[in-house]
């Protein structure tokens, strides 16, 4: 067989020479091939097969490979850390290219200026990869931090709710205890974004500021759903028996902390509701 045949013959579904399935194909010419396999080890995937018909031509290809083979490996060290696995990998194949094919509009002879040309797009690409991860992991803690603040301004208000019982409301009985029970609702929605943080979109086109607005917003939506649920339960249309609980206190504290953390717990509420 050929060695242009070989390559004509790598195709996605197929095996490649050392028989890993291949994935996706980057770039494909009659002398090398790019492409990607099937592994769990996302740095390892992109991989290489230079063959050409010439011993000449696969000297210079192999000459100009190894000429950016470092950068190269080192932007595909950083891949774990990107949400766009794929569009990493285009672009550095993109690049790949360009050092491979360095010398074949110019000499055989030396590395071309396409050569450093294709080295600073790899640099380049690793750069990126490590500023929006650099960038998610802020992201990430400016949301967390805020929900955390948020946690603390609800259980110090409530402590000192519990300390002087805001005997300047008149007839306010409830007050207290919806107090208590919004700052229980809050650390249930801390507890669900830590949970769930992995899952957290942190695209990097998201500007910082929108992180803080999502930490306020999820505890907002803690605090309403705990409304709800205390609603419920002091009407007596749903989970009244907290009342009859030997301290019904902490019952609306574990419920506020449910209520805060699920998504379904309020709507399975709601819907019950609406079906009595």
């Amino acid at each position: 067989m050929k060695k242009s045949e070989i390559i004509k013959g790598l195709k996605v579904g197929n095996a490649d020479l050392n028989g890993n399935s291949i994935s996706r194909i980057f770039s494909k010419g009659d002398q090398f091939i790019i492409y990607e396999i099937e592994t769990n080890v996302v740095g390892d995937s992109l991989k290489v097969l230079i063959n050409p018909e010439s011993d000449d031509d696969y000297e210079y290809l192999e000459r100009n490979y190894e000429a950016v083979k470092y950068e190269l490996n080192n932007a595909k060290v950083e891949l774990f850390k990107t949400k766009r696995p794929v569009a990493m990998k285009n672009l550095l194949s993109a690049a790949l290219s360009l050092g491979i094919n360095a010398l074949e509009n110019e000499s055989k002879t030396e590395n071309g200026s396409n050569c450093d040309e294709s080295k600073k797009l790899l640099n380049e690409v690793r750069d990126r990869i490590q500023n929006e991860y650099k960038d998610a992991f802020r992201n990430k803690l400016l949301y967390v931090f805020t929900t955390v603040f948020i946690v603390l301004g609800a259980t110090v208000l409530a402590y000192f709710t519990c300390e002087f019982e805001f005997d300047c409301f008149d007839n306010a009985s409830y007050v207290p205890q919806l107090i208590y029970c919004f700052a229980a609702a809050t650390v249930g929605g801390f507890l669900a974004l830590v949970f769930k943080l992995r899952k957290v979109n942190t695209d990097p086109d998201i500007g910082w500021y929108n992180f803080i607005f999502y930490g306020v917003e999820r505890s907002l939506i803690s605090i309403a759903s705990c409304f709800i649920v205390f609603s419920a339960i002091k009407s007596g249309l749903a989970l009244s028996f907290v009342e009859e609980l030997d301290s019904p206190f902490w019952g609306y504290i574990i419920l506020s902390i449910i209520a805060g953390y699920s998504e379904t717990f309020v709507p399975d509420i709601l819907s019950k509701i609406e079906n009595k």
